[in-house]
C-alpha cells in the first residue's frame, strides 16, 4: 500500500489490465502538488543570447552569466526522468549540474548513444 501524497511516474501503456482499483469516488484537482525535484543546469551562449529557453520548470530562474558564458537555469522539475528528457531536447548546448542523480542519469544517457554510433570495424 502506498502512502498518501506519494506520486509515481508510469507509462500508461505498460498497466496490465485488472491490476488498478479505485480508492475513492472523487478528486480534487489543484490539492495536491507534486513536490518535484530541484535541477540546474547549464546552457550555452547561443542558447542564452537568443533567449532559446522556454519555461519548462515551476519556479524557473535563468541567471545570465557574463562575458557571454552562456547562463544557469534551475527550477523544479516532475522528476530526474523528466529532467533528463528536457535536457536531451538541447542535445549539445546543455550540461546537467545537480543533483549528482541527473549529472550521472545524463552521463550514462551520453556514453550509451556515443556507444550506438561508434563505428563497426
Amino acid at each position: 500500500m502506498l502512502a498518501l501524497n506519494v506520486f509515481l511516474d508510469y507509462r500508461v501503456d505498460r498497466i496490465r489490465p485488472g491490476s488498478l482499483r479505485k480508492d475513492h469516488d472523487r478528486f480534487y484537482p489543484g490539492i495536491r502538488q507534486r513536490p518535484g525535484v530541484k535541477i540546474r543546469y547549464w546552457v550555452s551562449p547561443m542558447l542564452a543570447r537568443h533567449g532559446s529557453l522556454s519555461v519548462r520548470l515551476r519556479e524557473q530562474q535563468v541567471t545570465m552569466l557574463g562575458d557571454d558564458q552562456g547562463a544557469i537555469v534551475e527550477g523544479y522539475a516532475k522528476s530526474v526522468w523528466w529532467a533528463r528528457r528536457l535536457l536531451l531536447g538541447y542535445g549539445e548546448q546543455v550540461k546537467a549540474l545537480e543533483p549528482e542523480k541527473l549529472v550521472v542519469a545524463m552521463r550514462e544517457t551520453v556514453q550509451a548513444m556515443g556507444r550506438l554510433y561508434e563505428e563497426e570495424k
